[in-house]
């Protein structure tokens, strides 16, 4: 199963539980409405005259309240969804199978290699035996490596946890868009 695929896979399950989530929030909004209006009512029964206008103006403001904490609570909820979505790429993308993430390795390797003259590649521990040409140091990243040259004055970071960070930050906004629609 490729990148594209398991992001898929992901995106999709993340639009169901996002859908229930939202149905939730919309159910407990009515509740907190519902008390709302129930509270204005008992105000209107104790002091009629002034009631109705303070009923009112209460009504608006529960109402505005209710409504602005379902808000808060939705978008947390989707925050969280959101982050879920993408820790789960992650343990997926740690998980791939030992050939993927070799080919994956290697093509990323090619790259910066044409980009730095790498001399040591940061690495998990995992990776150690795809670092062949090169002196490793460990650190604690999902896959891929981050390639530095032998002066040490430039870095280039193909870790998989810095493609997902990317992937994450330049597409909000569509993965949003296509979960929680």
């Amino acid at each position: 199963m490729g990148l594209e695929e398991v992001k898929e896979e992901i995106l999709s399950k993340a639009k169901r539980e996002g859908d229930l989530i939202i149905k939730k929030m919309e159910a407990e909004a009515q509740k907190i409405i519902a008390e709302a209006e129930k509270r204005v009512k008992e105000i209107e029964s104790k002091n009629h005259m002034d009631a109705e206008r303070a009923a009112e103006t209460l009504e608006r403001k529960e109402i505005a309240k209710a409504n602005f904490e379902t808000k808060k609570r939705i978008l947390q909820k989707k925050e969280d969804l959101i982050g879920a979505v993408f820790e789960k790429a992650a343990s997926q993308i740690q998980k791939l199978p030992a050939e993927k993430n070799k080919a994956y390795f290697e093509t990323l390797q090619g790259k910066a290699s044409k980009q730095i003259g790498i001399s040591t590649l940061y690495i998990n521990q995992r990776d150690k035996n795809l670092a062949k040409d090169y002196k490793w140091l460990g650190t604690d990243i999902s896959g891929g490596f981050i390639a530095e040259t032998e002066d040490k004055s430039m870095r280039i970071d193909y870790s998989y946890d810095t493609f997902l960070d990317n992937v994450k930050n330049r597409n909000l906004s569509g993965i949003v868009n296509l979960v929680f629609k």
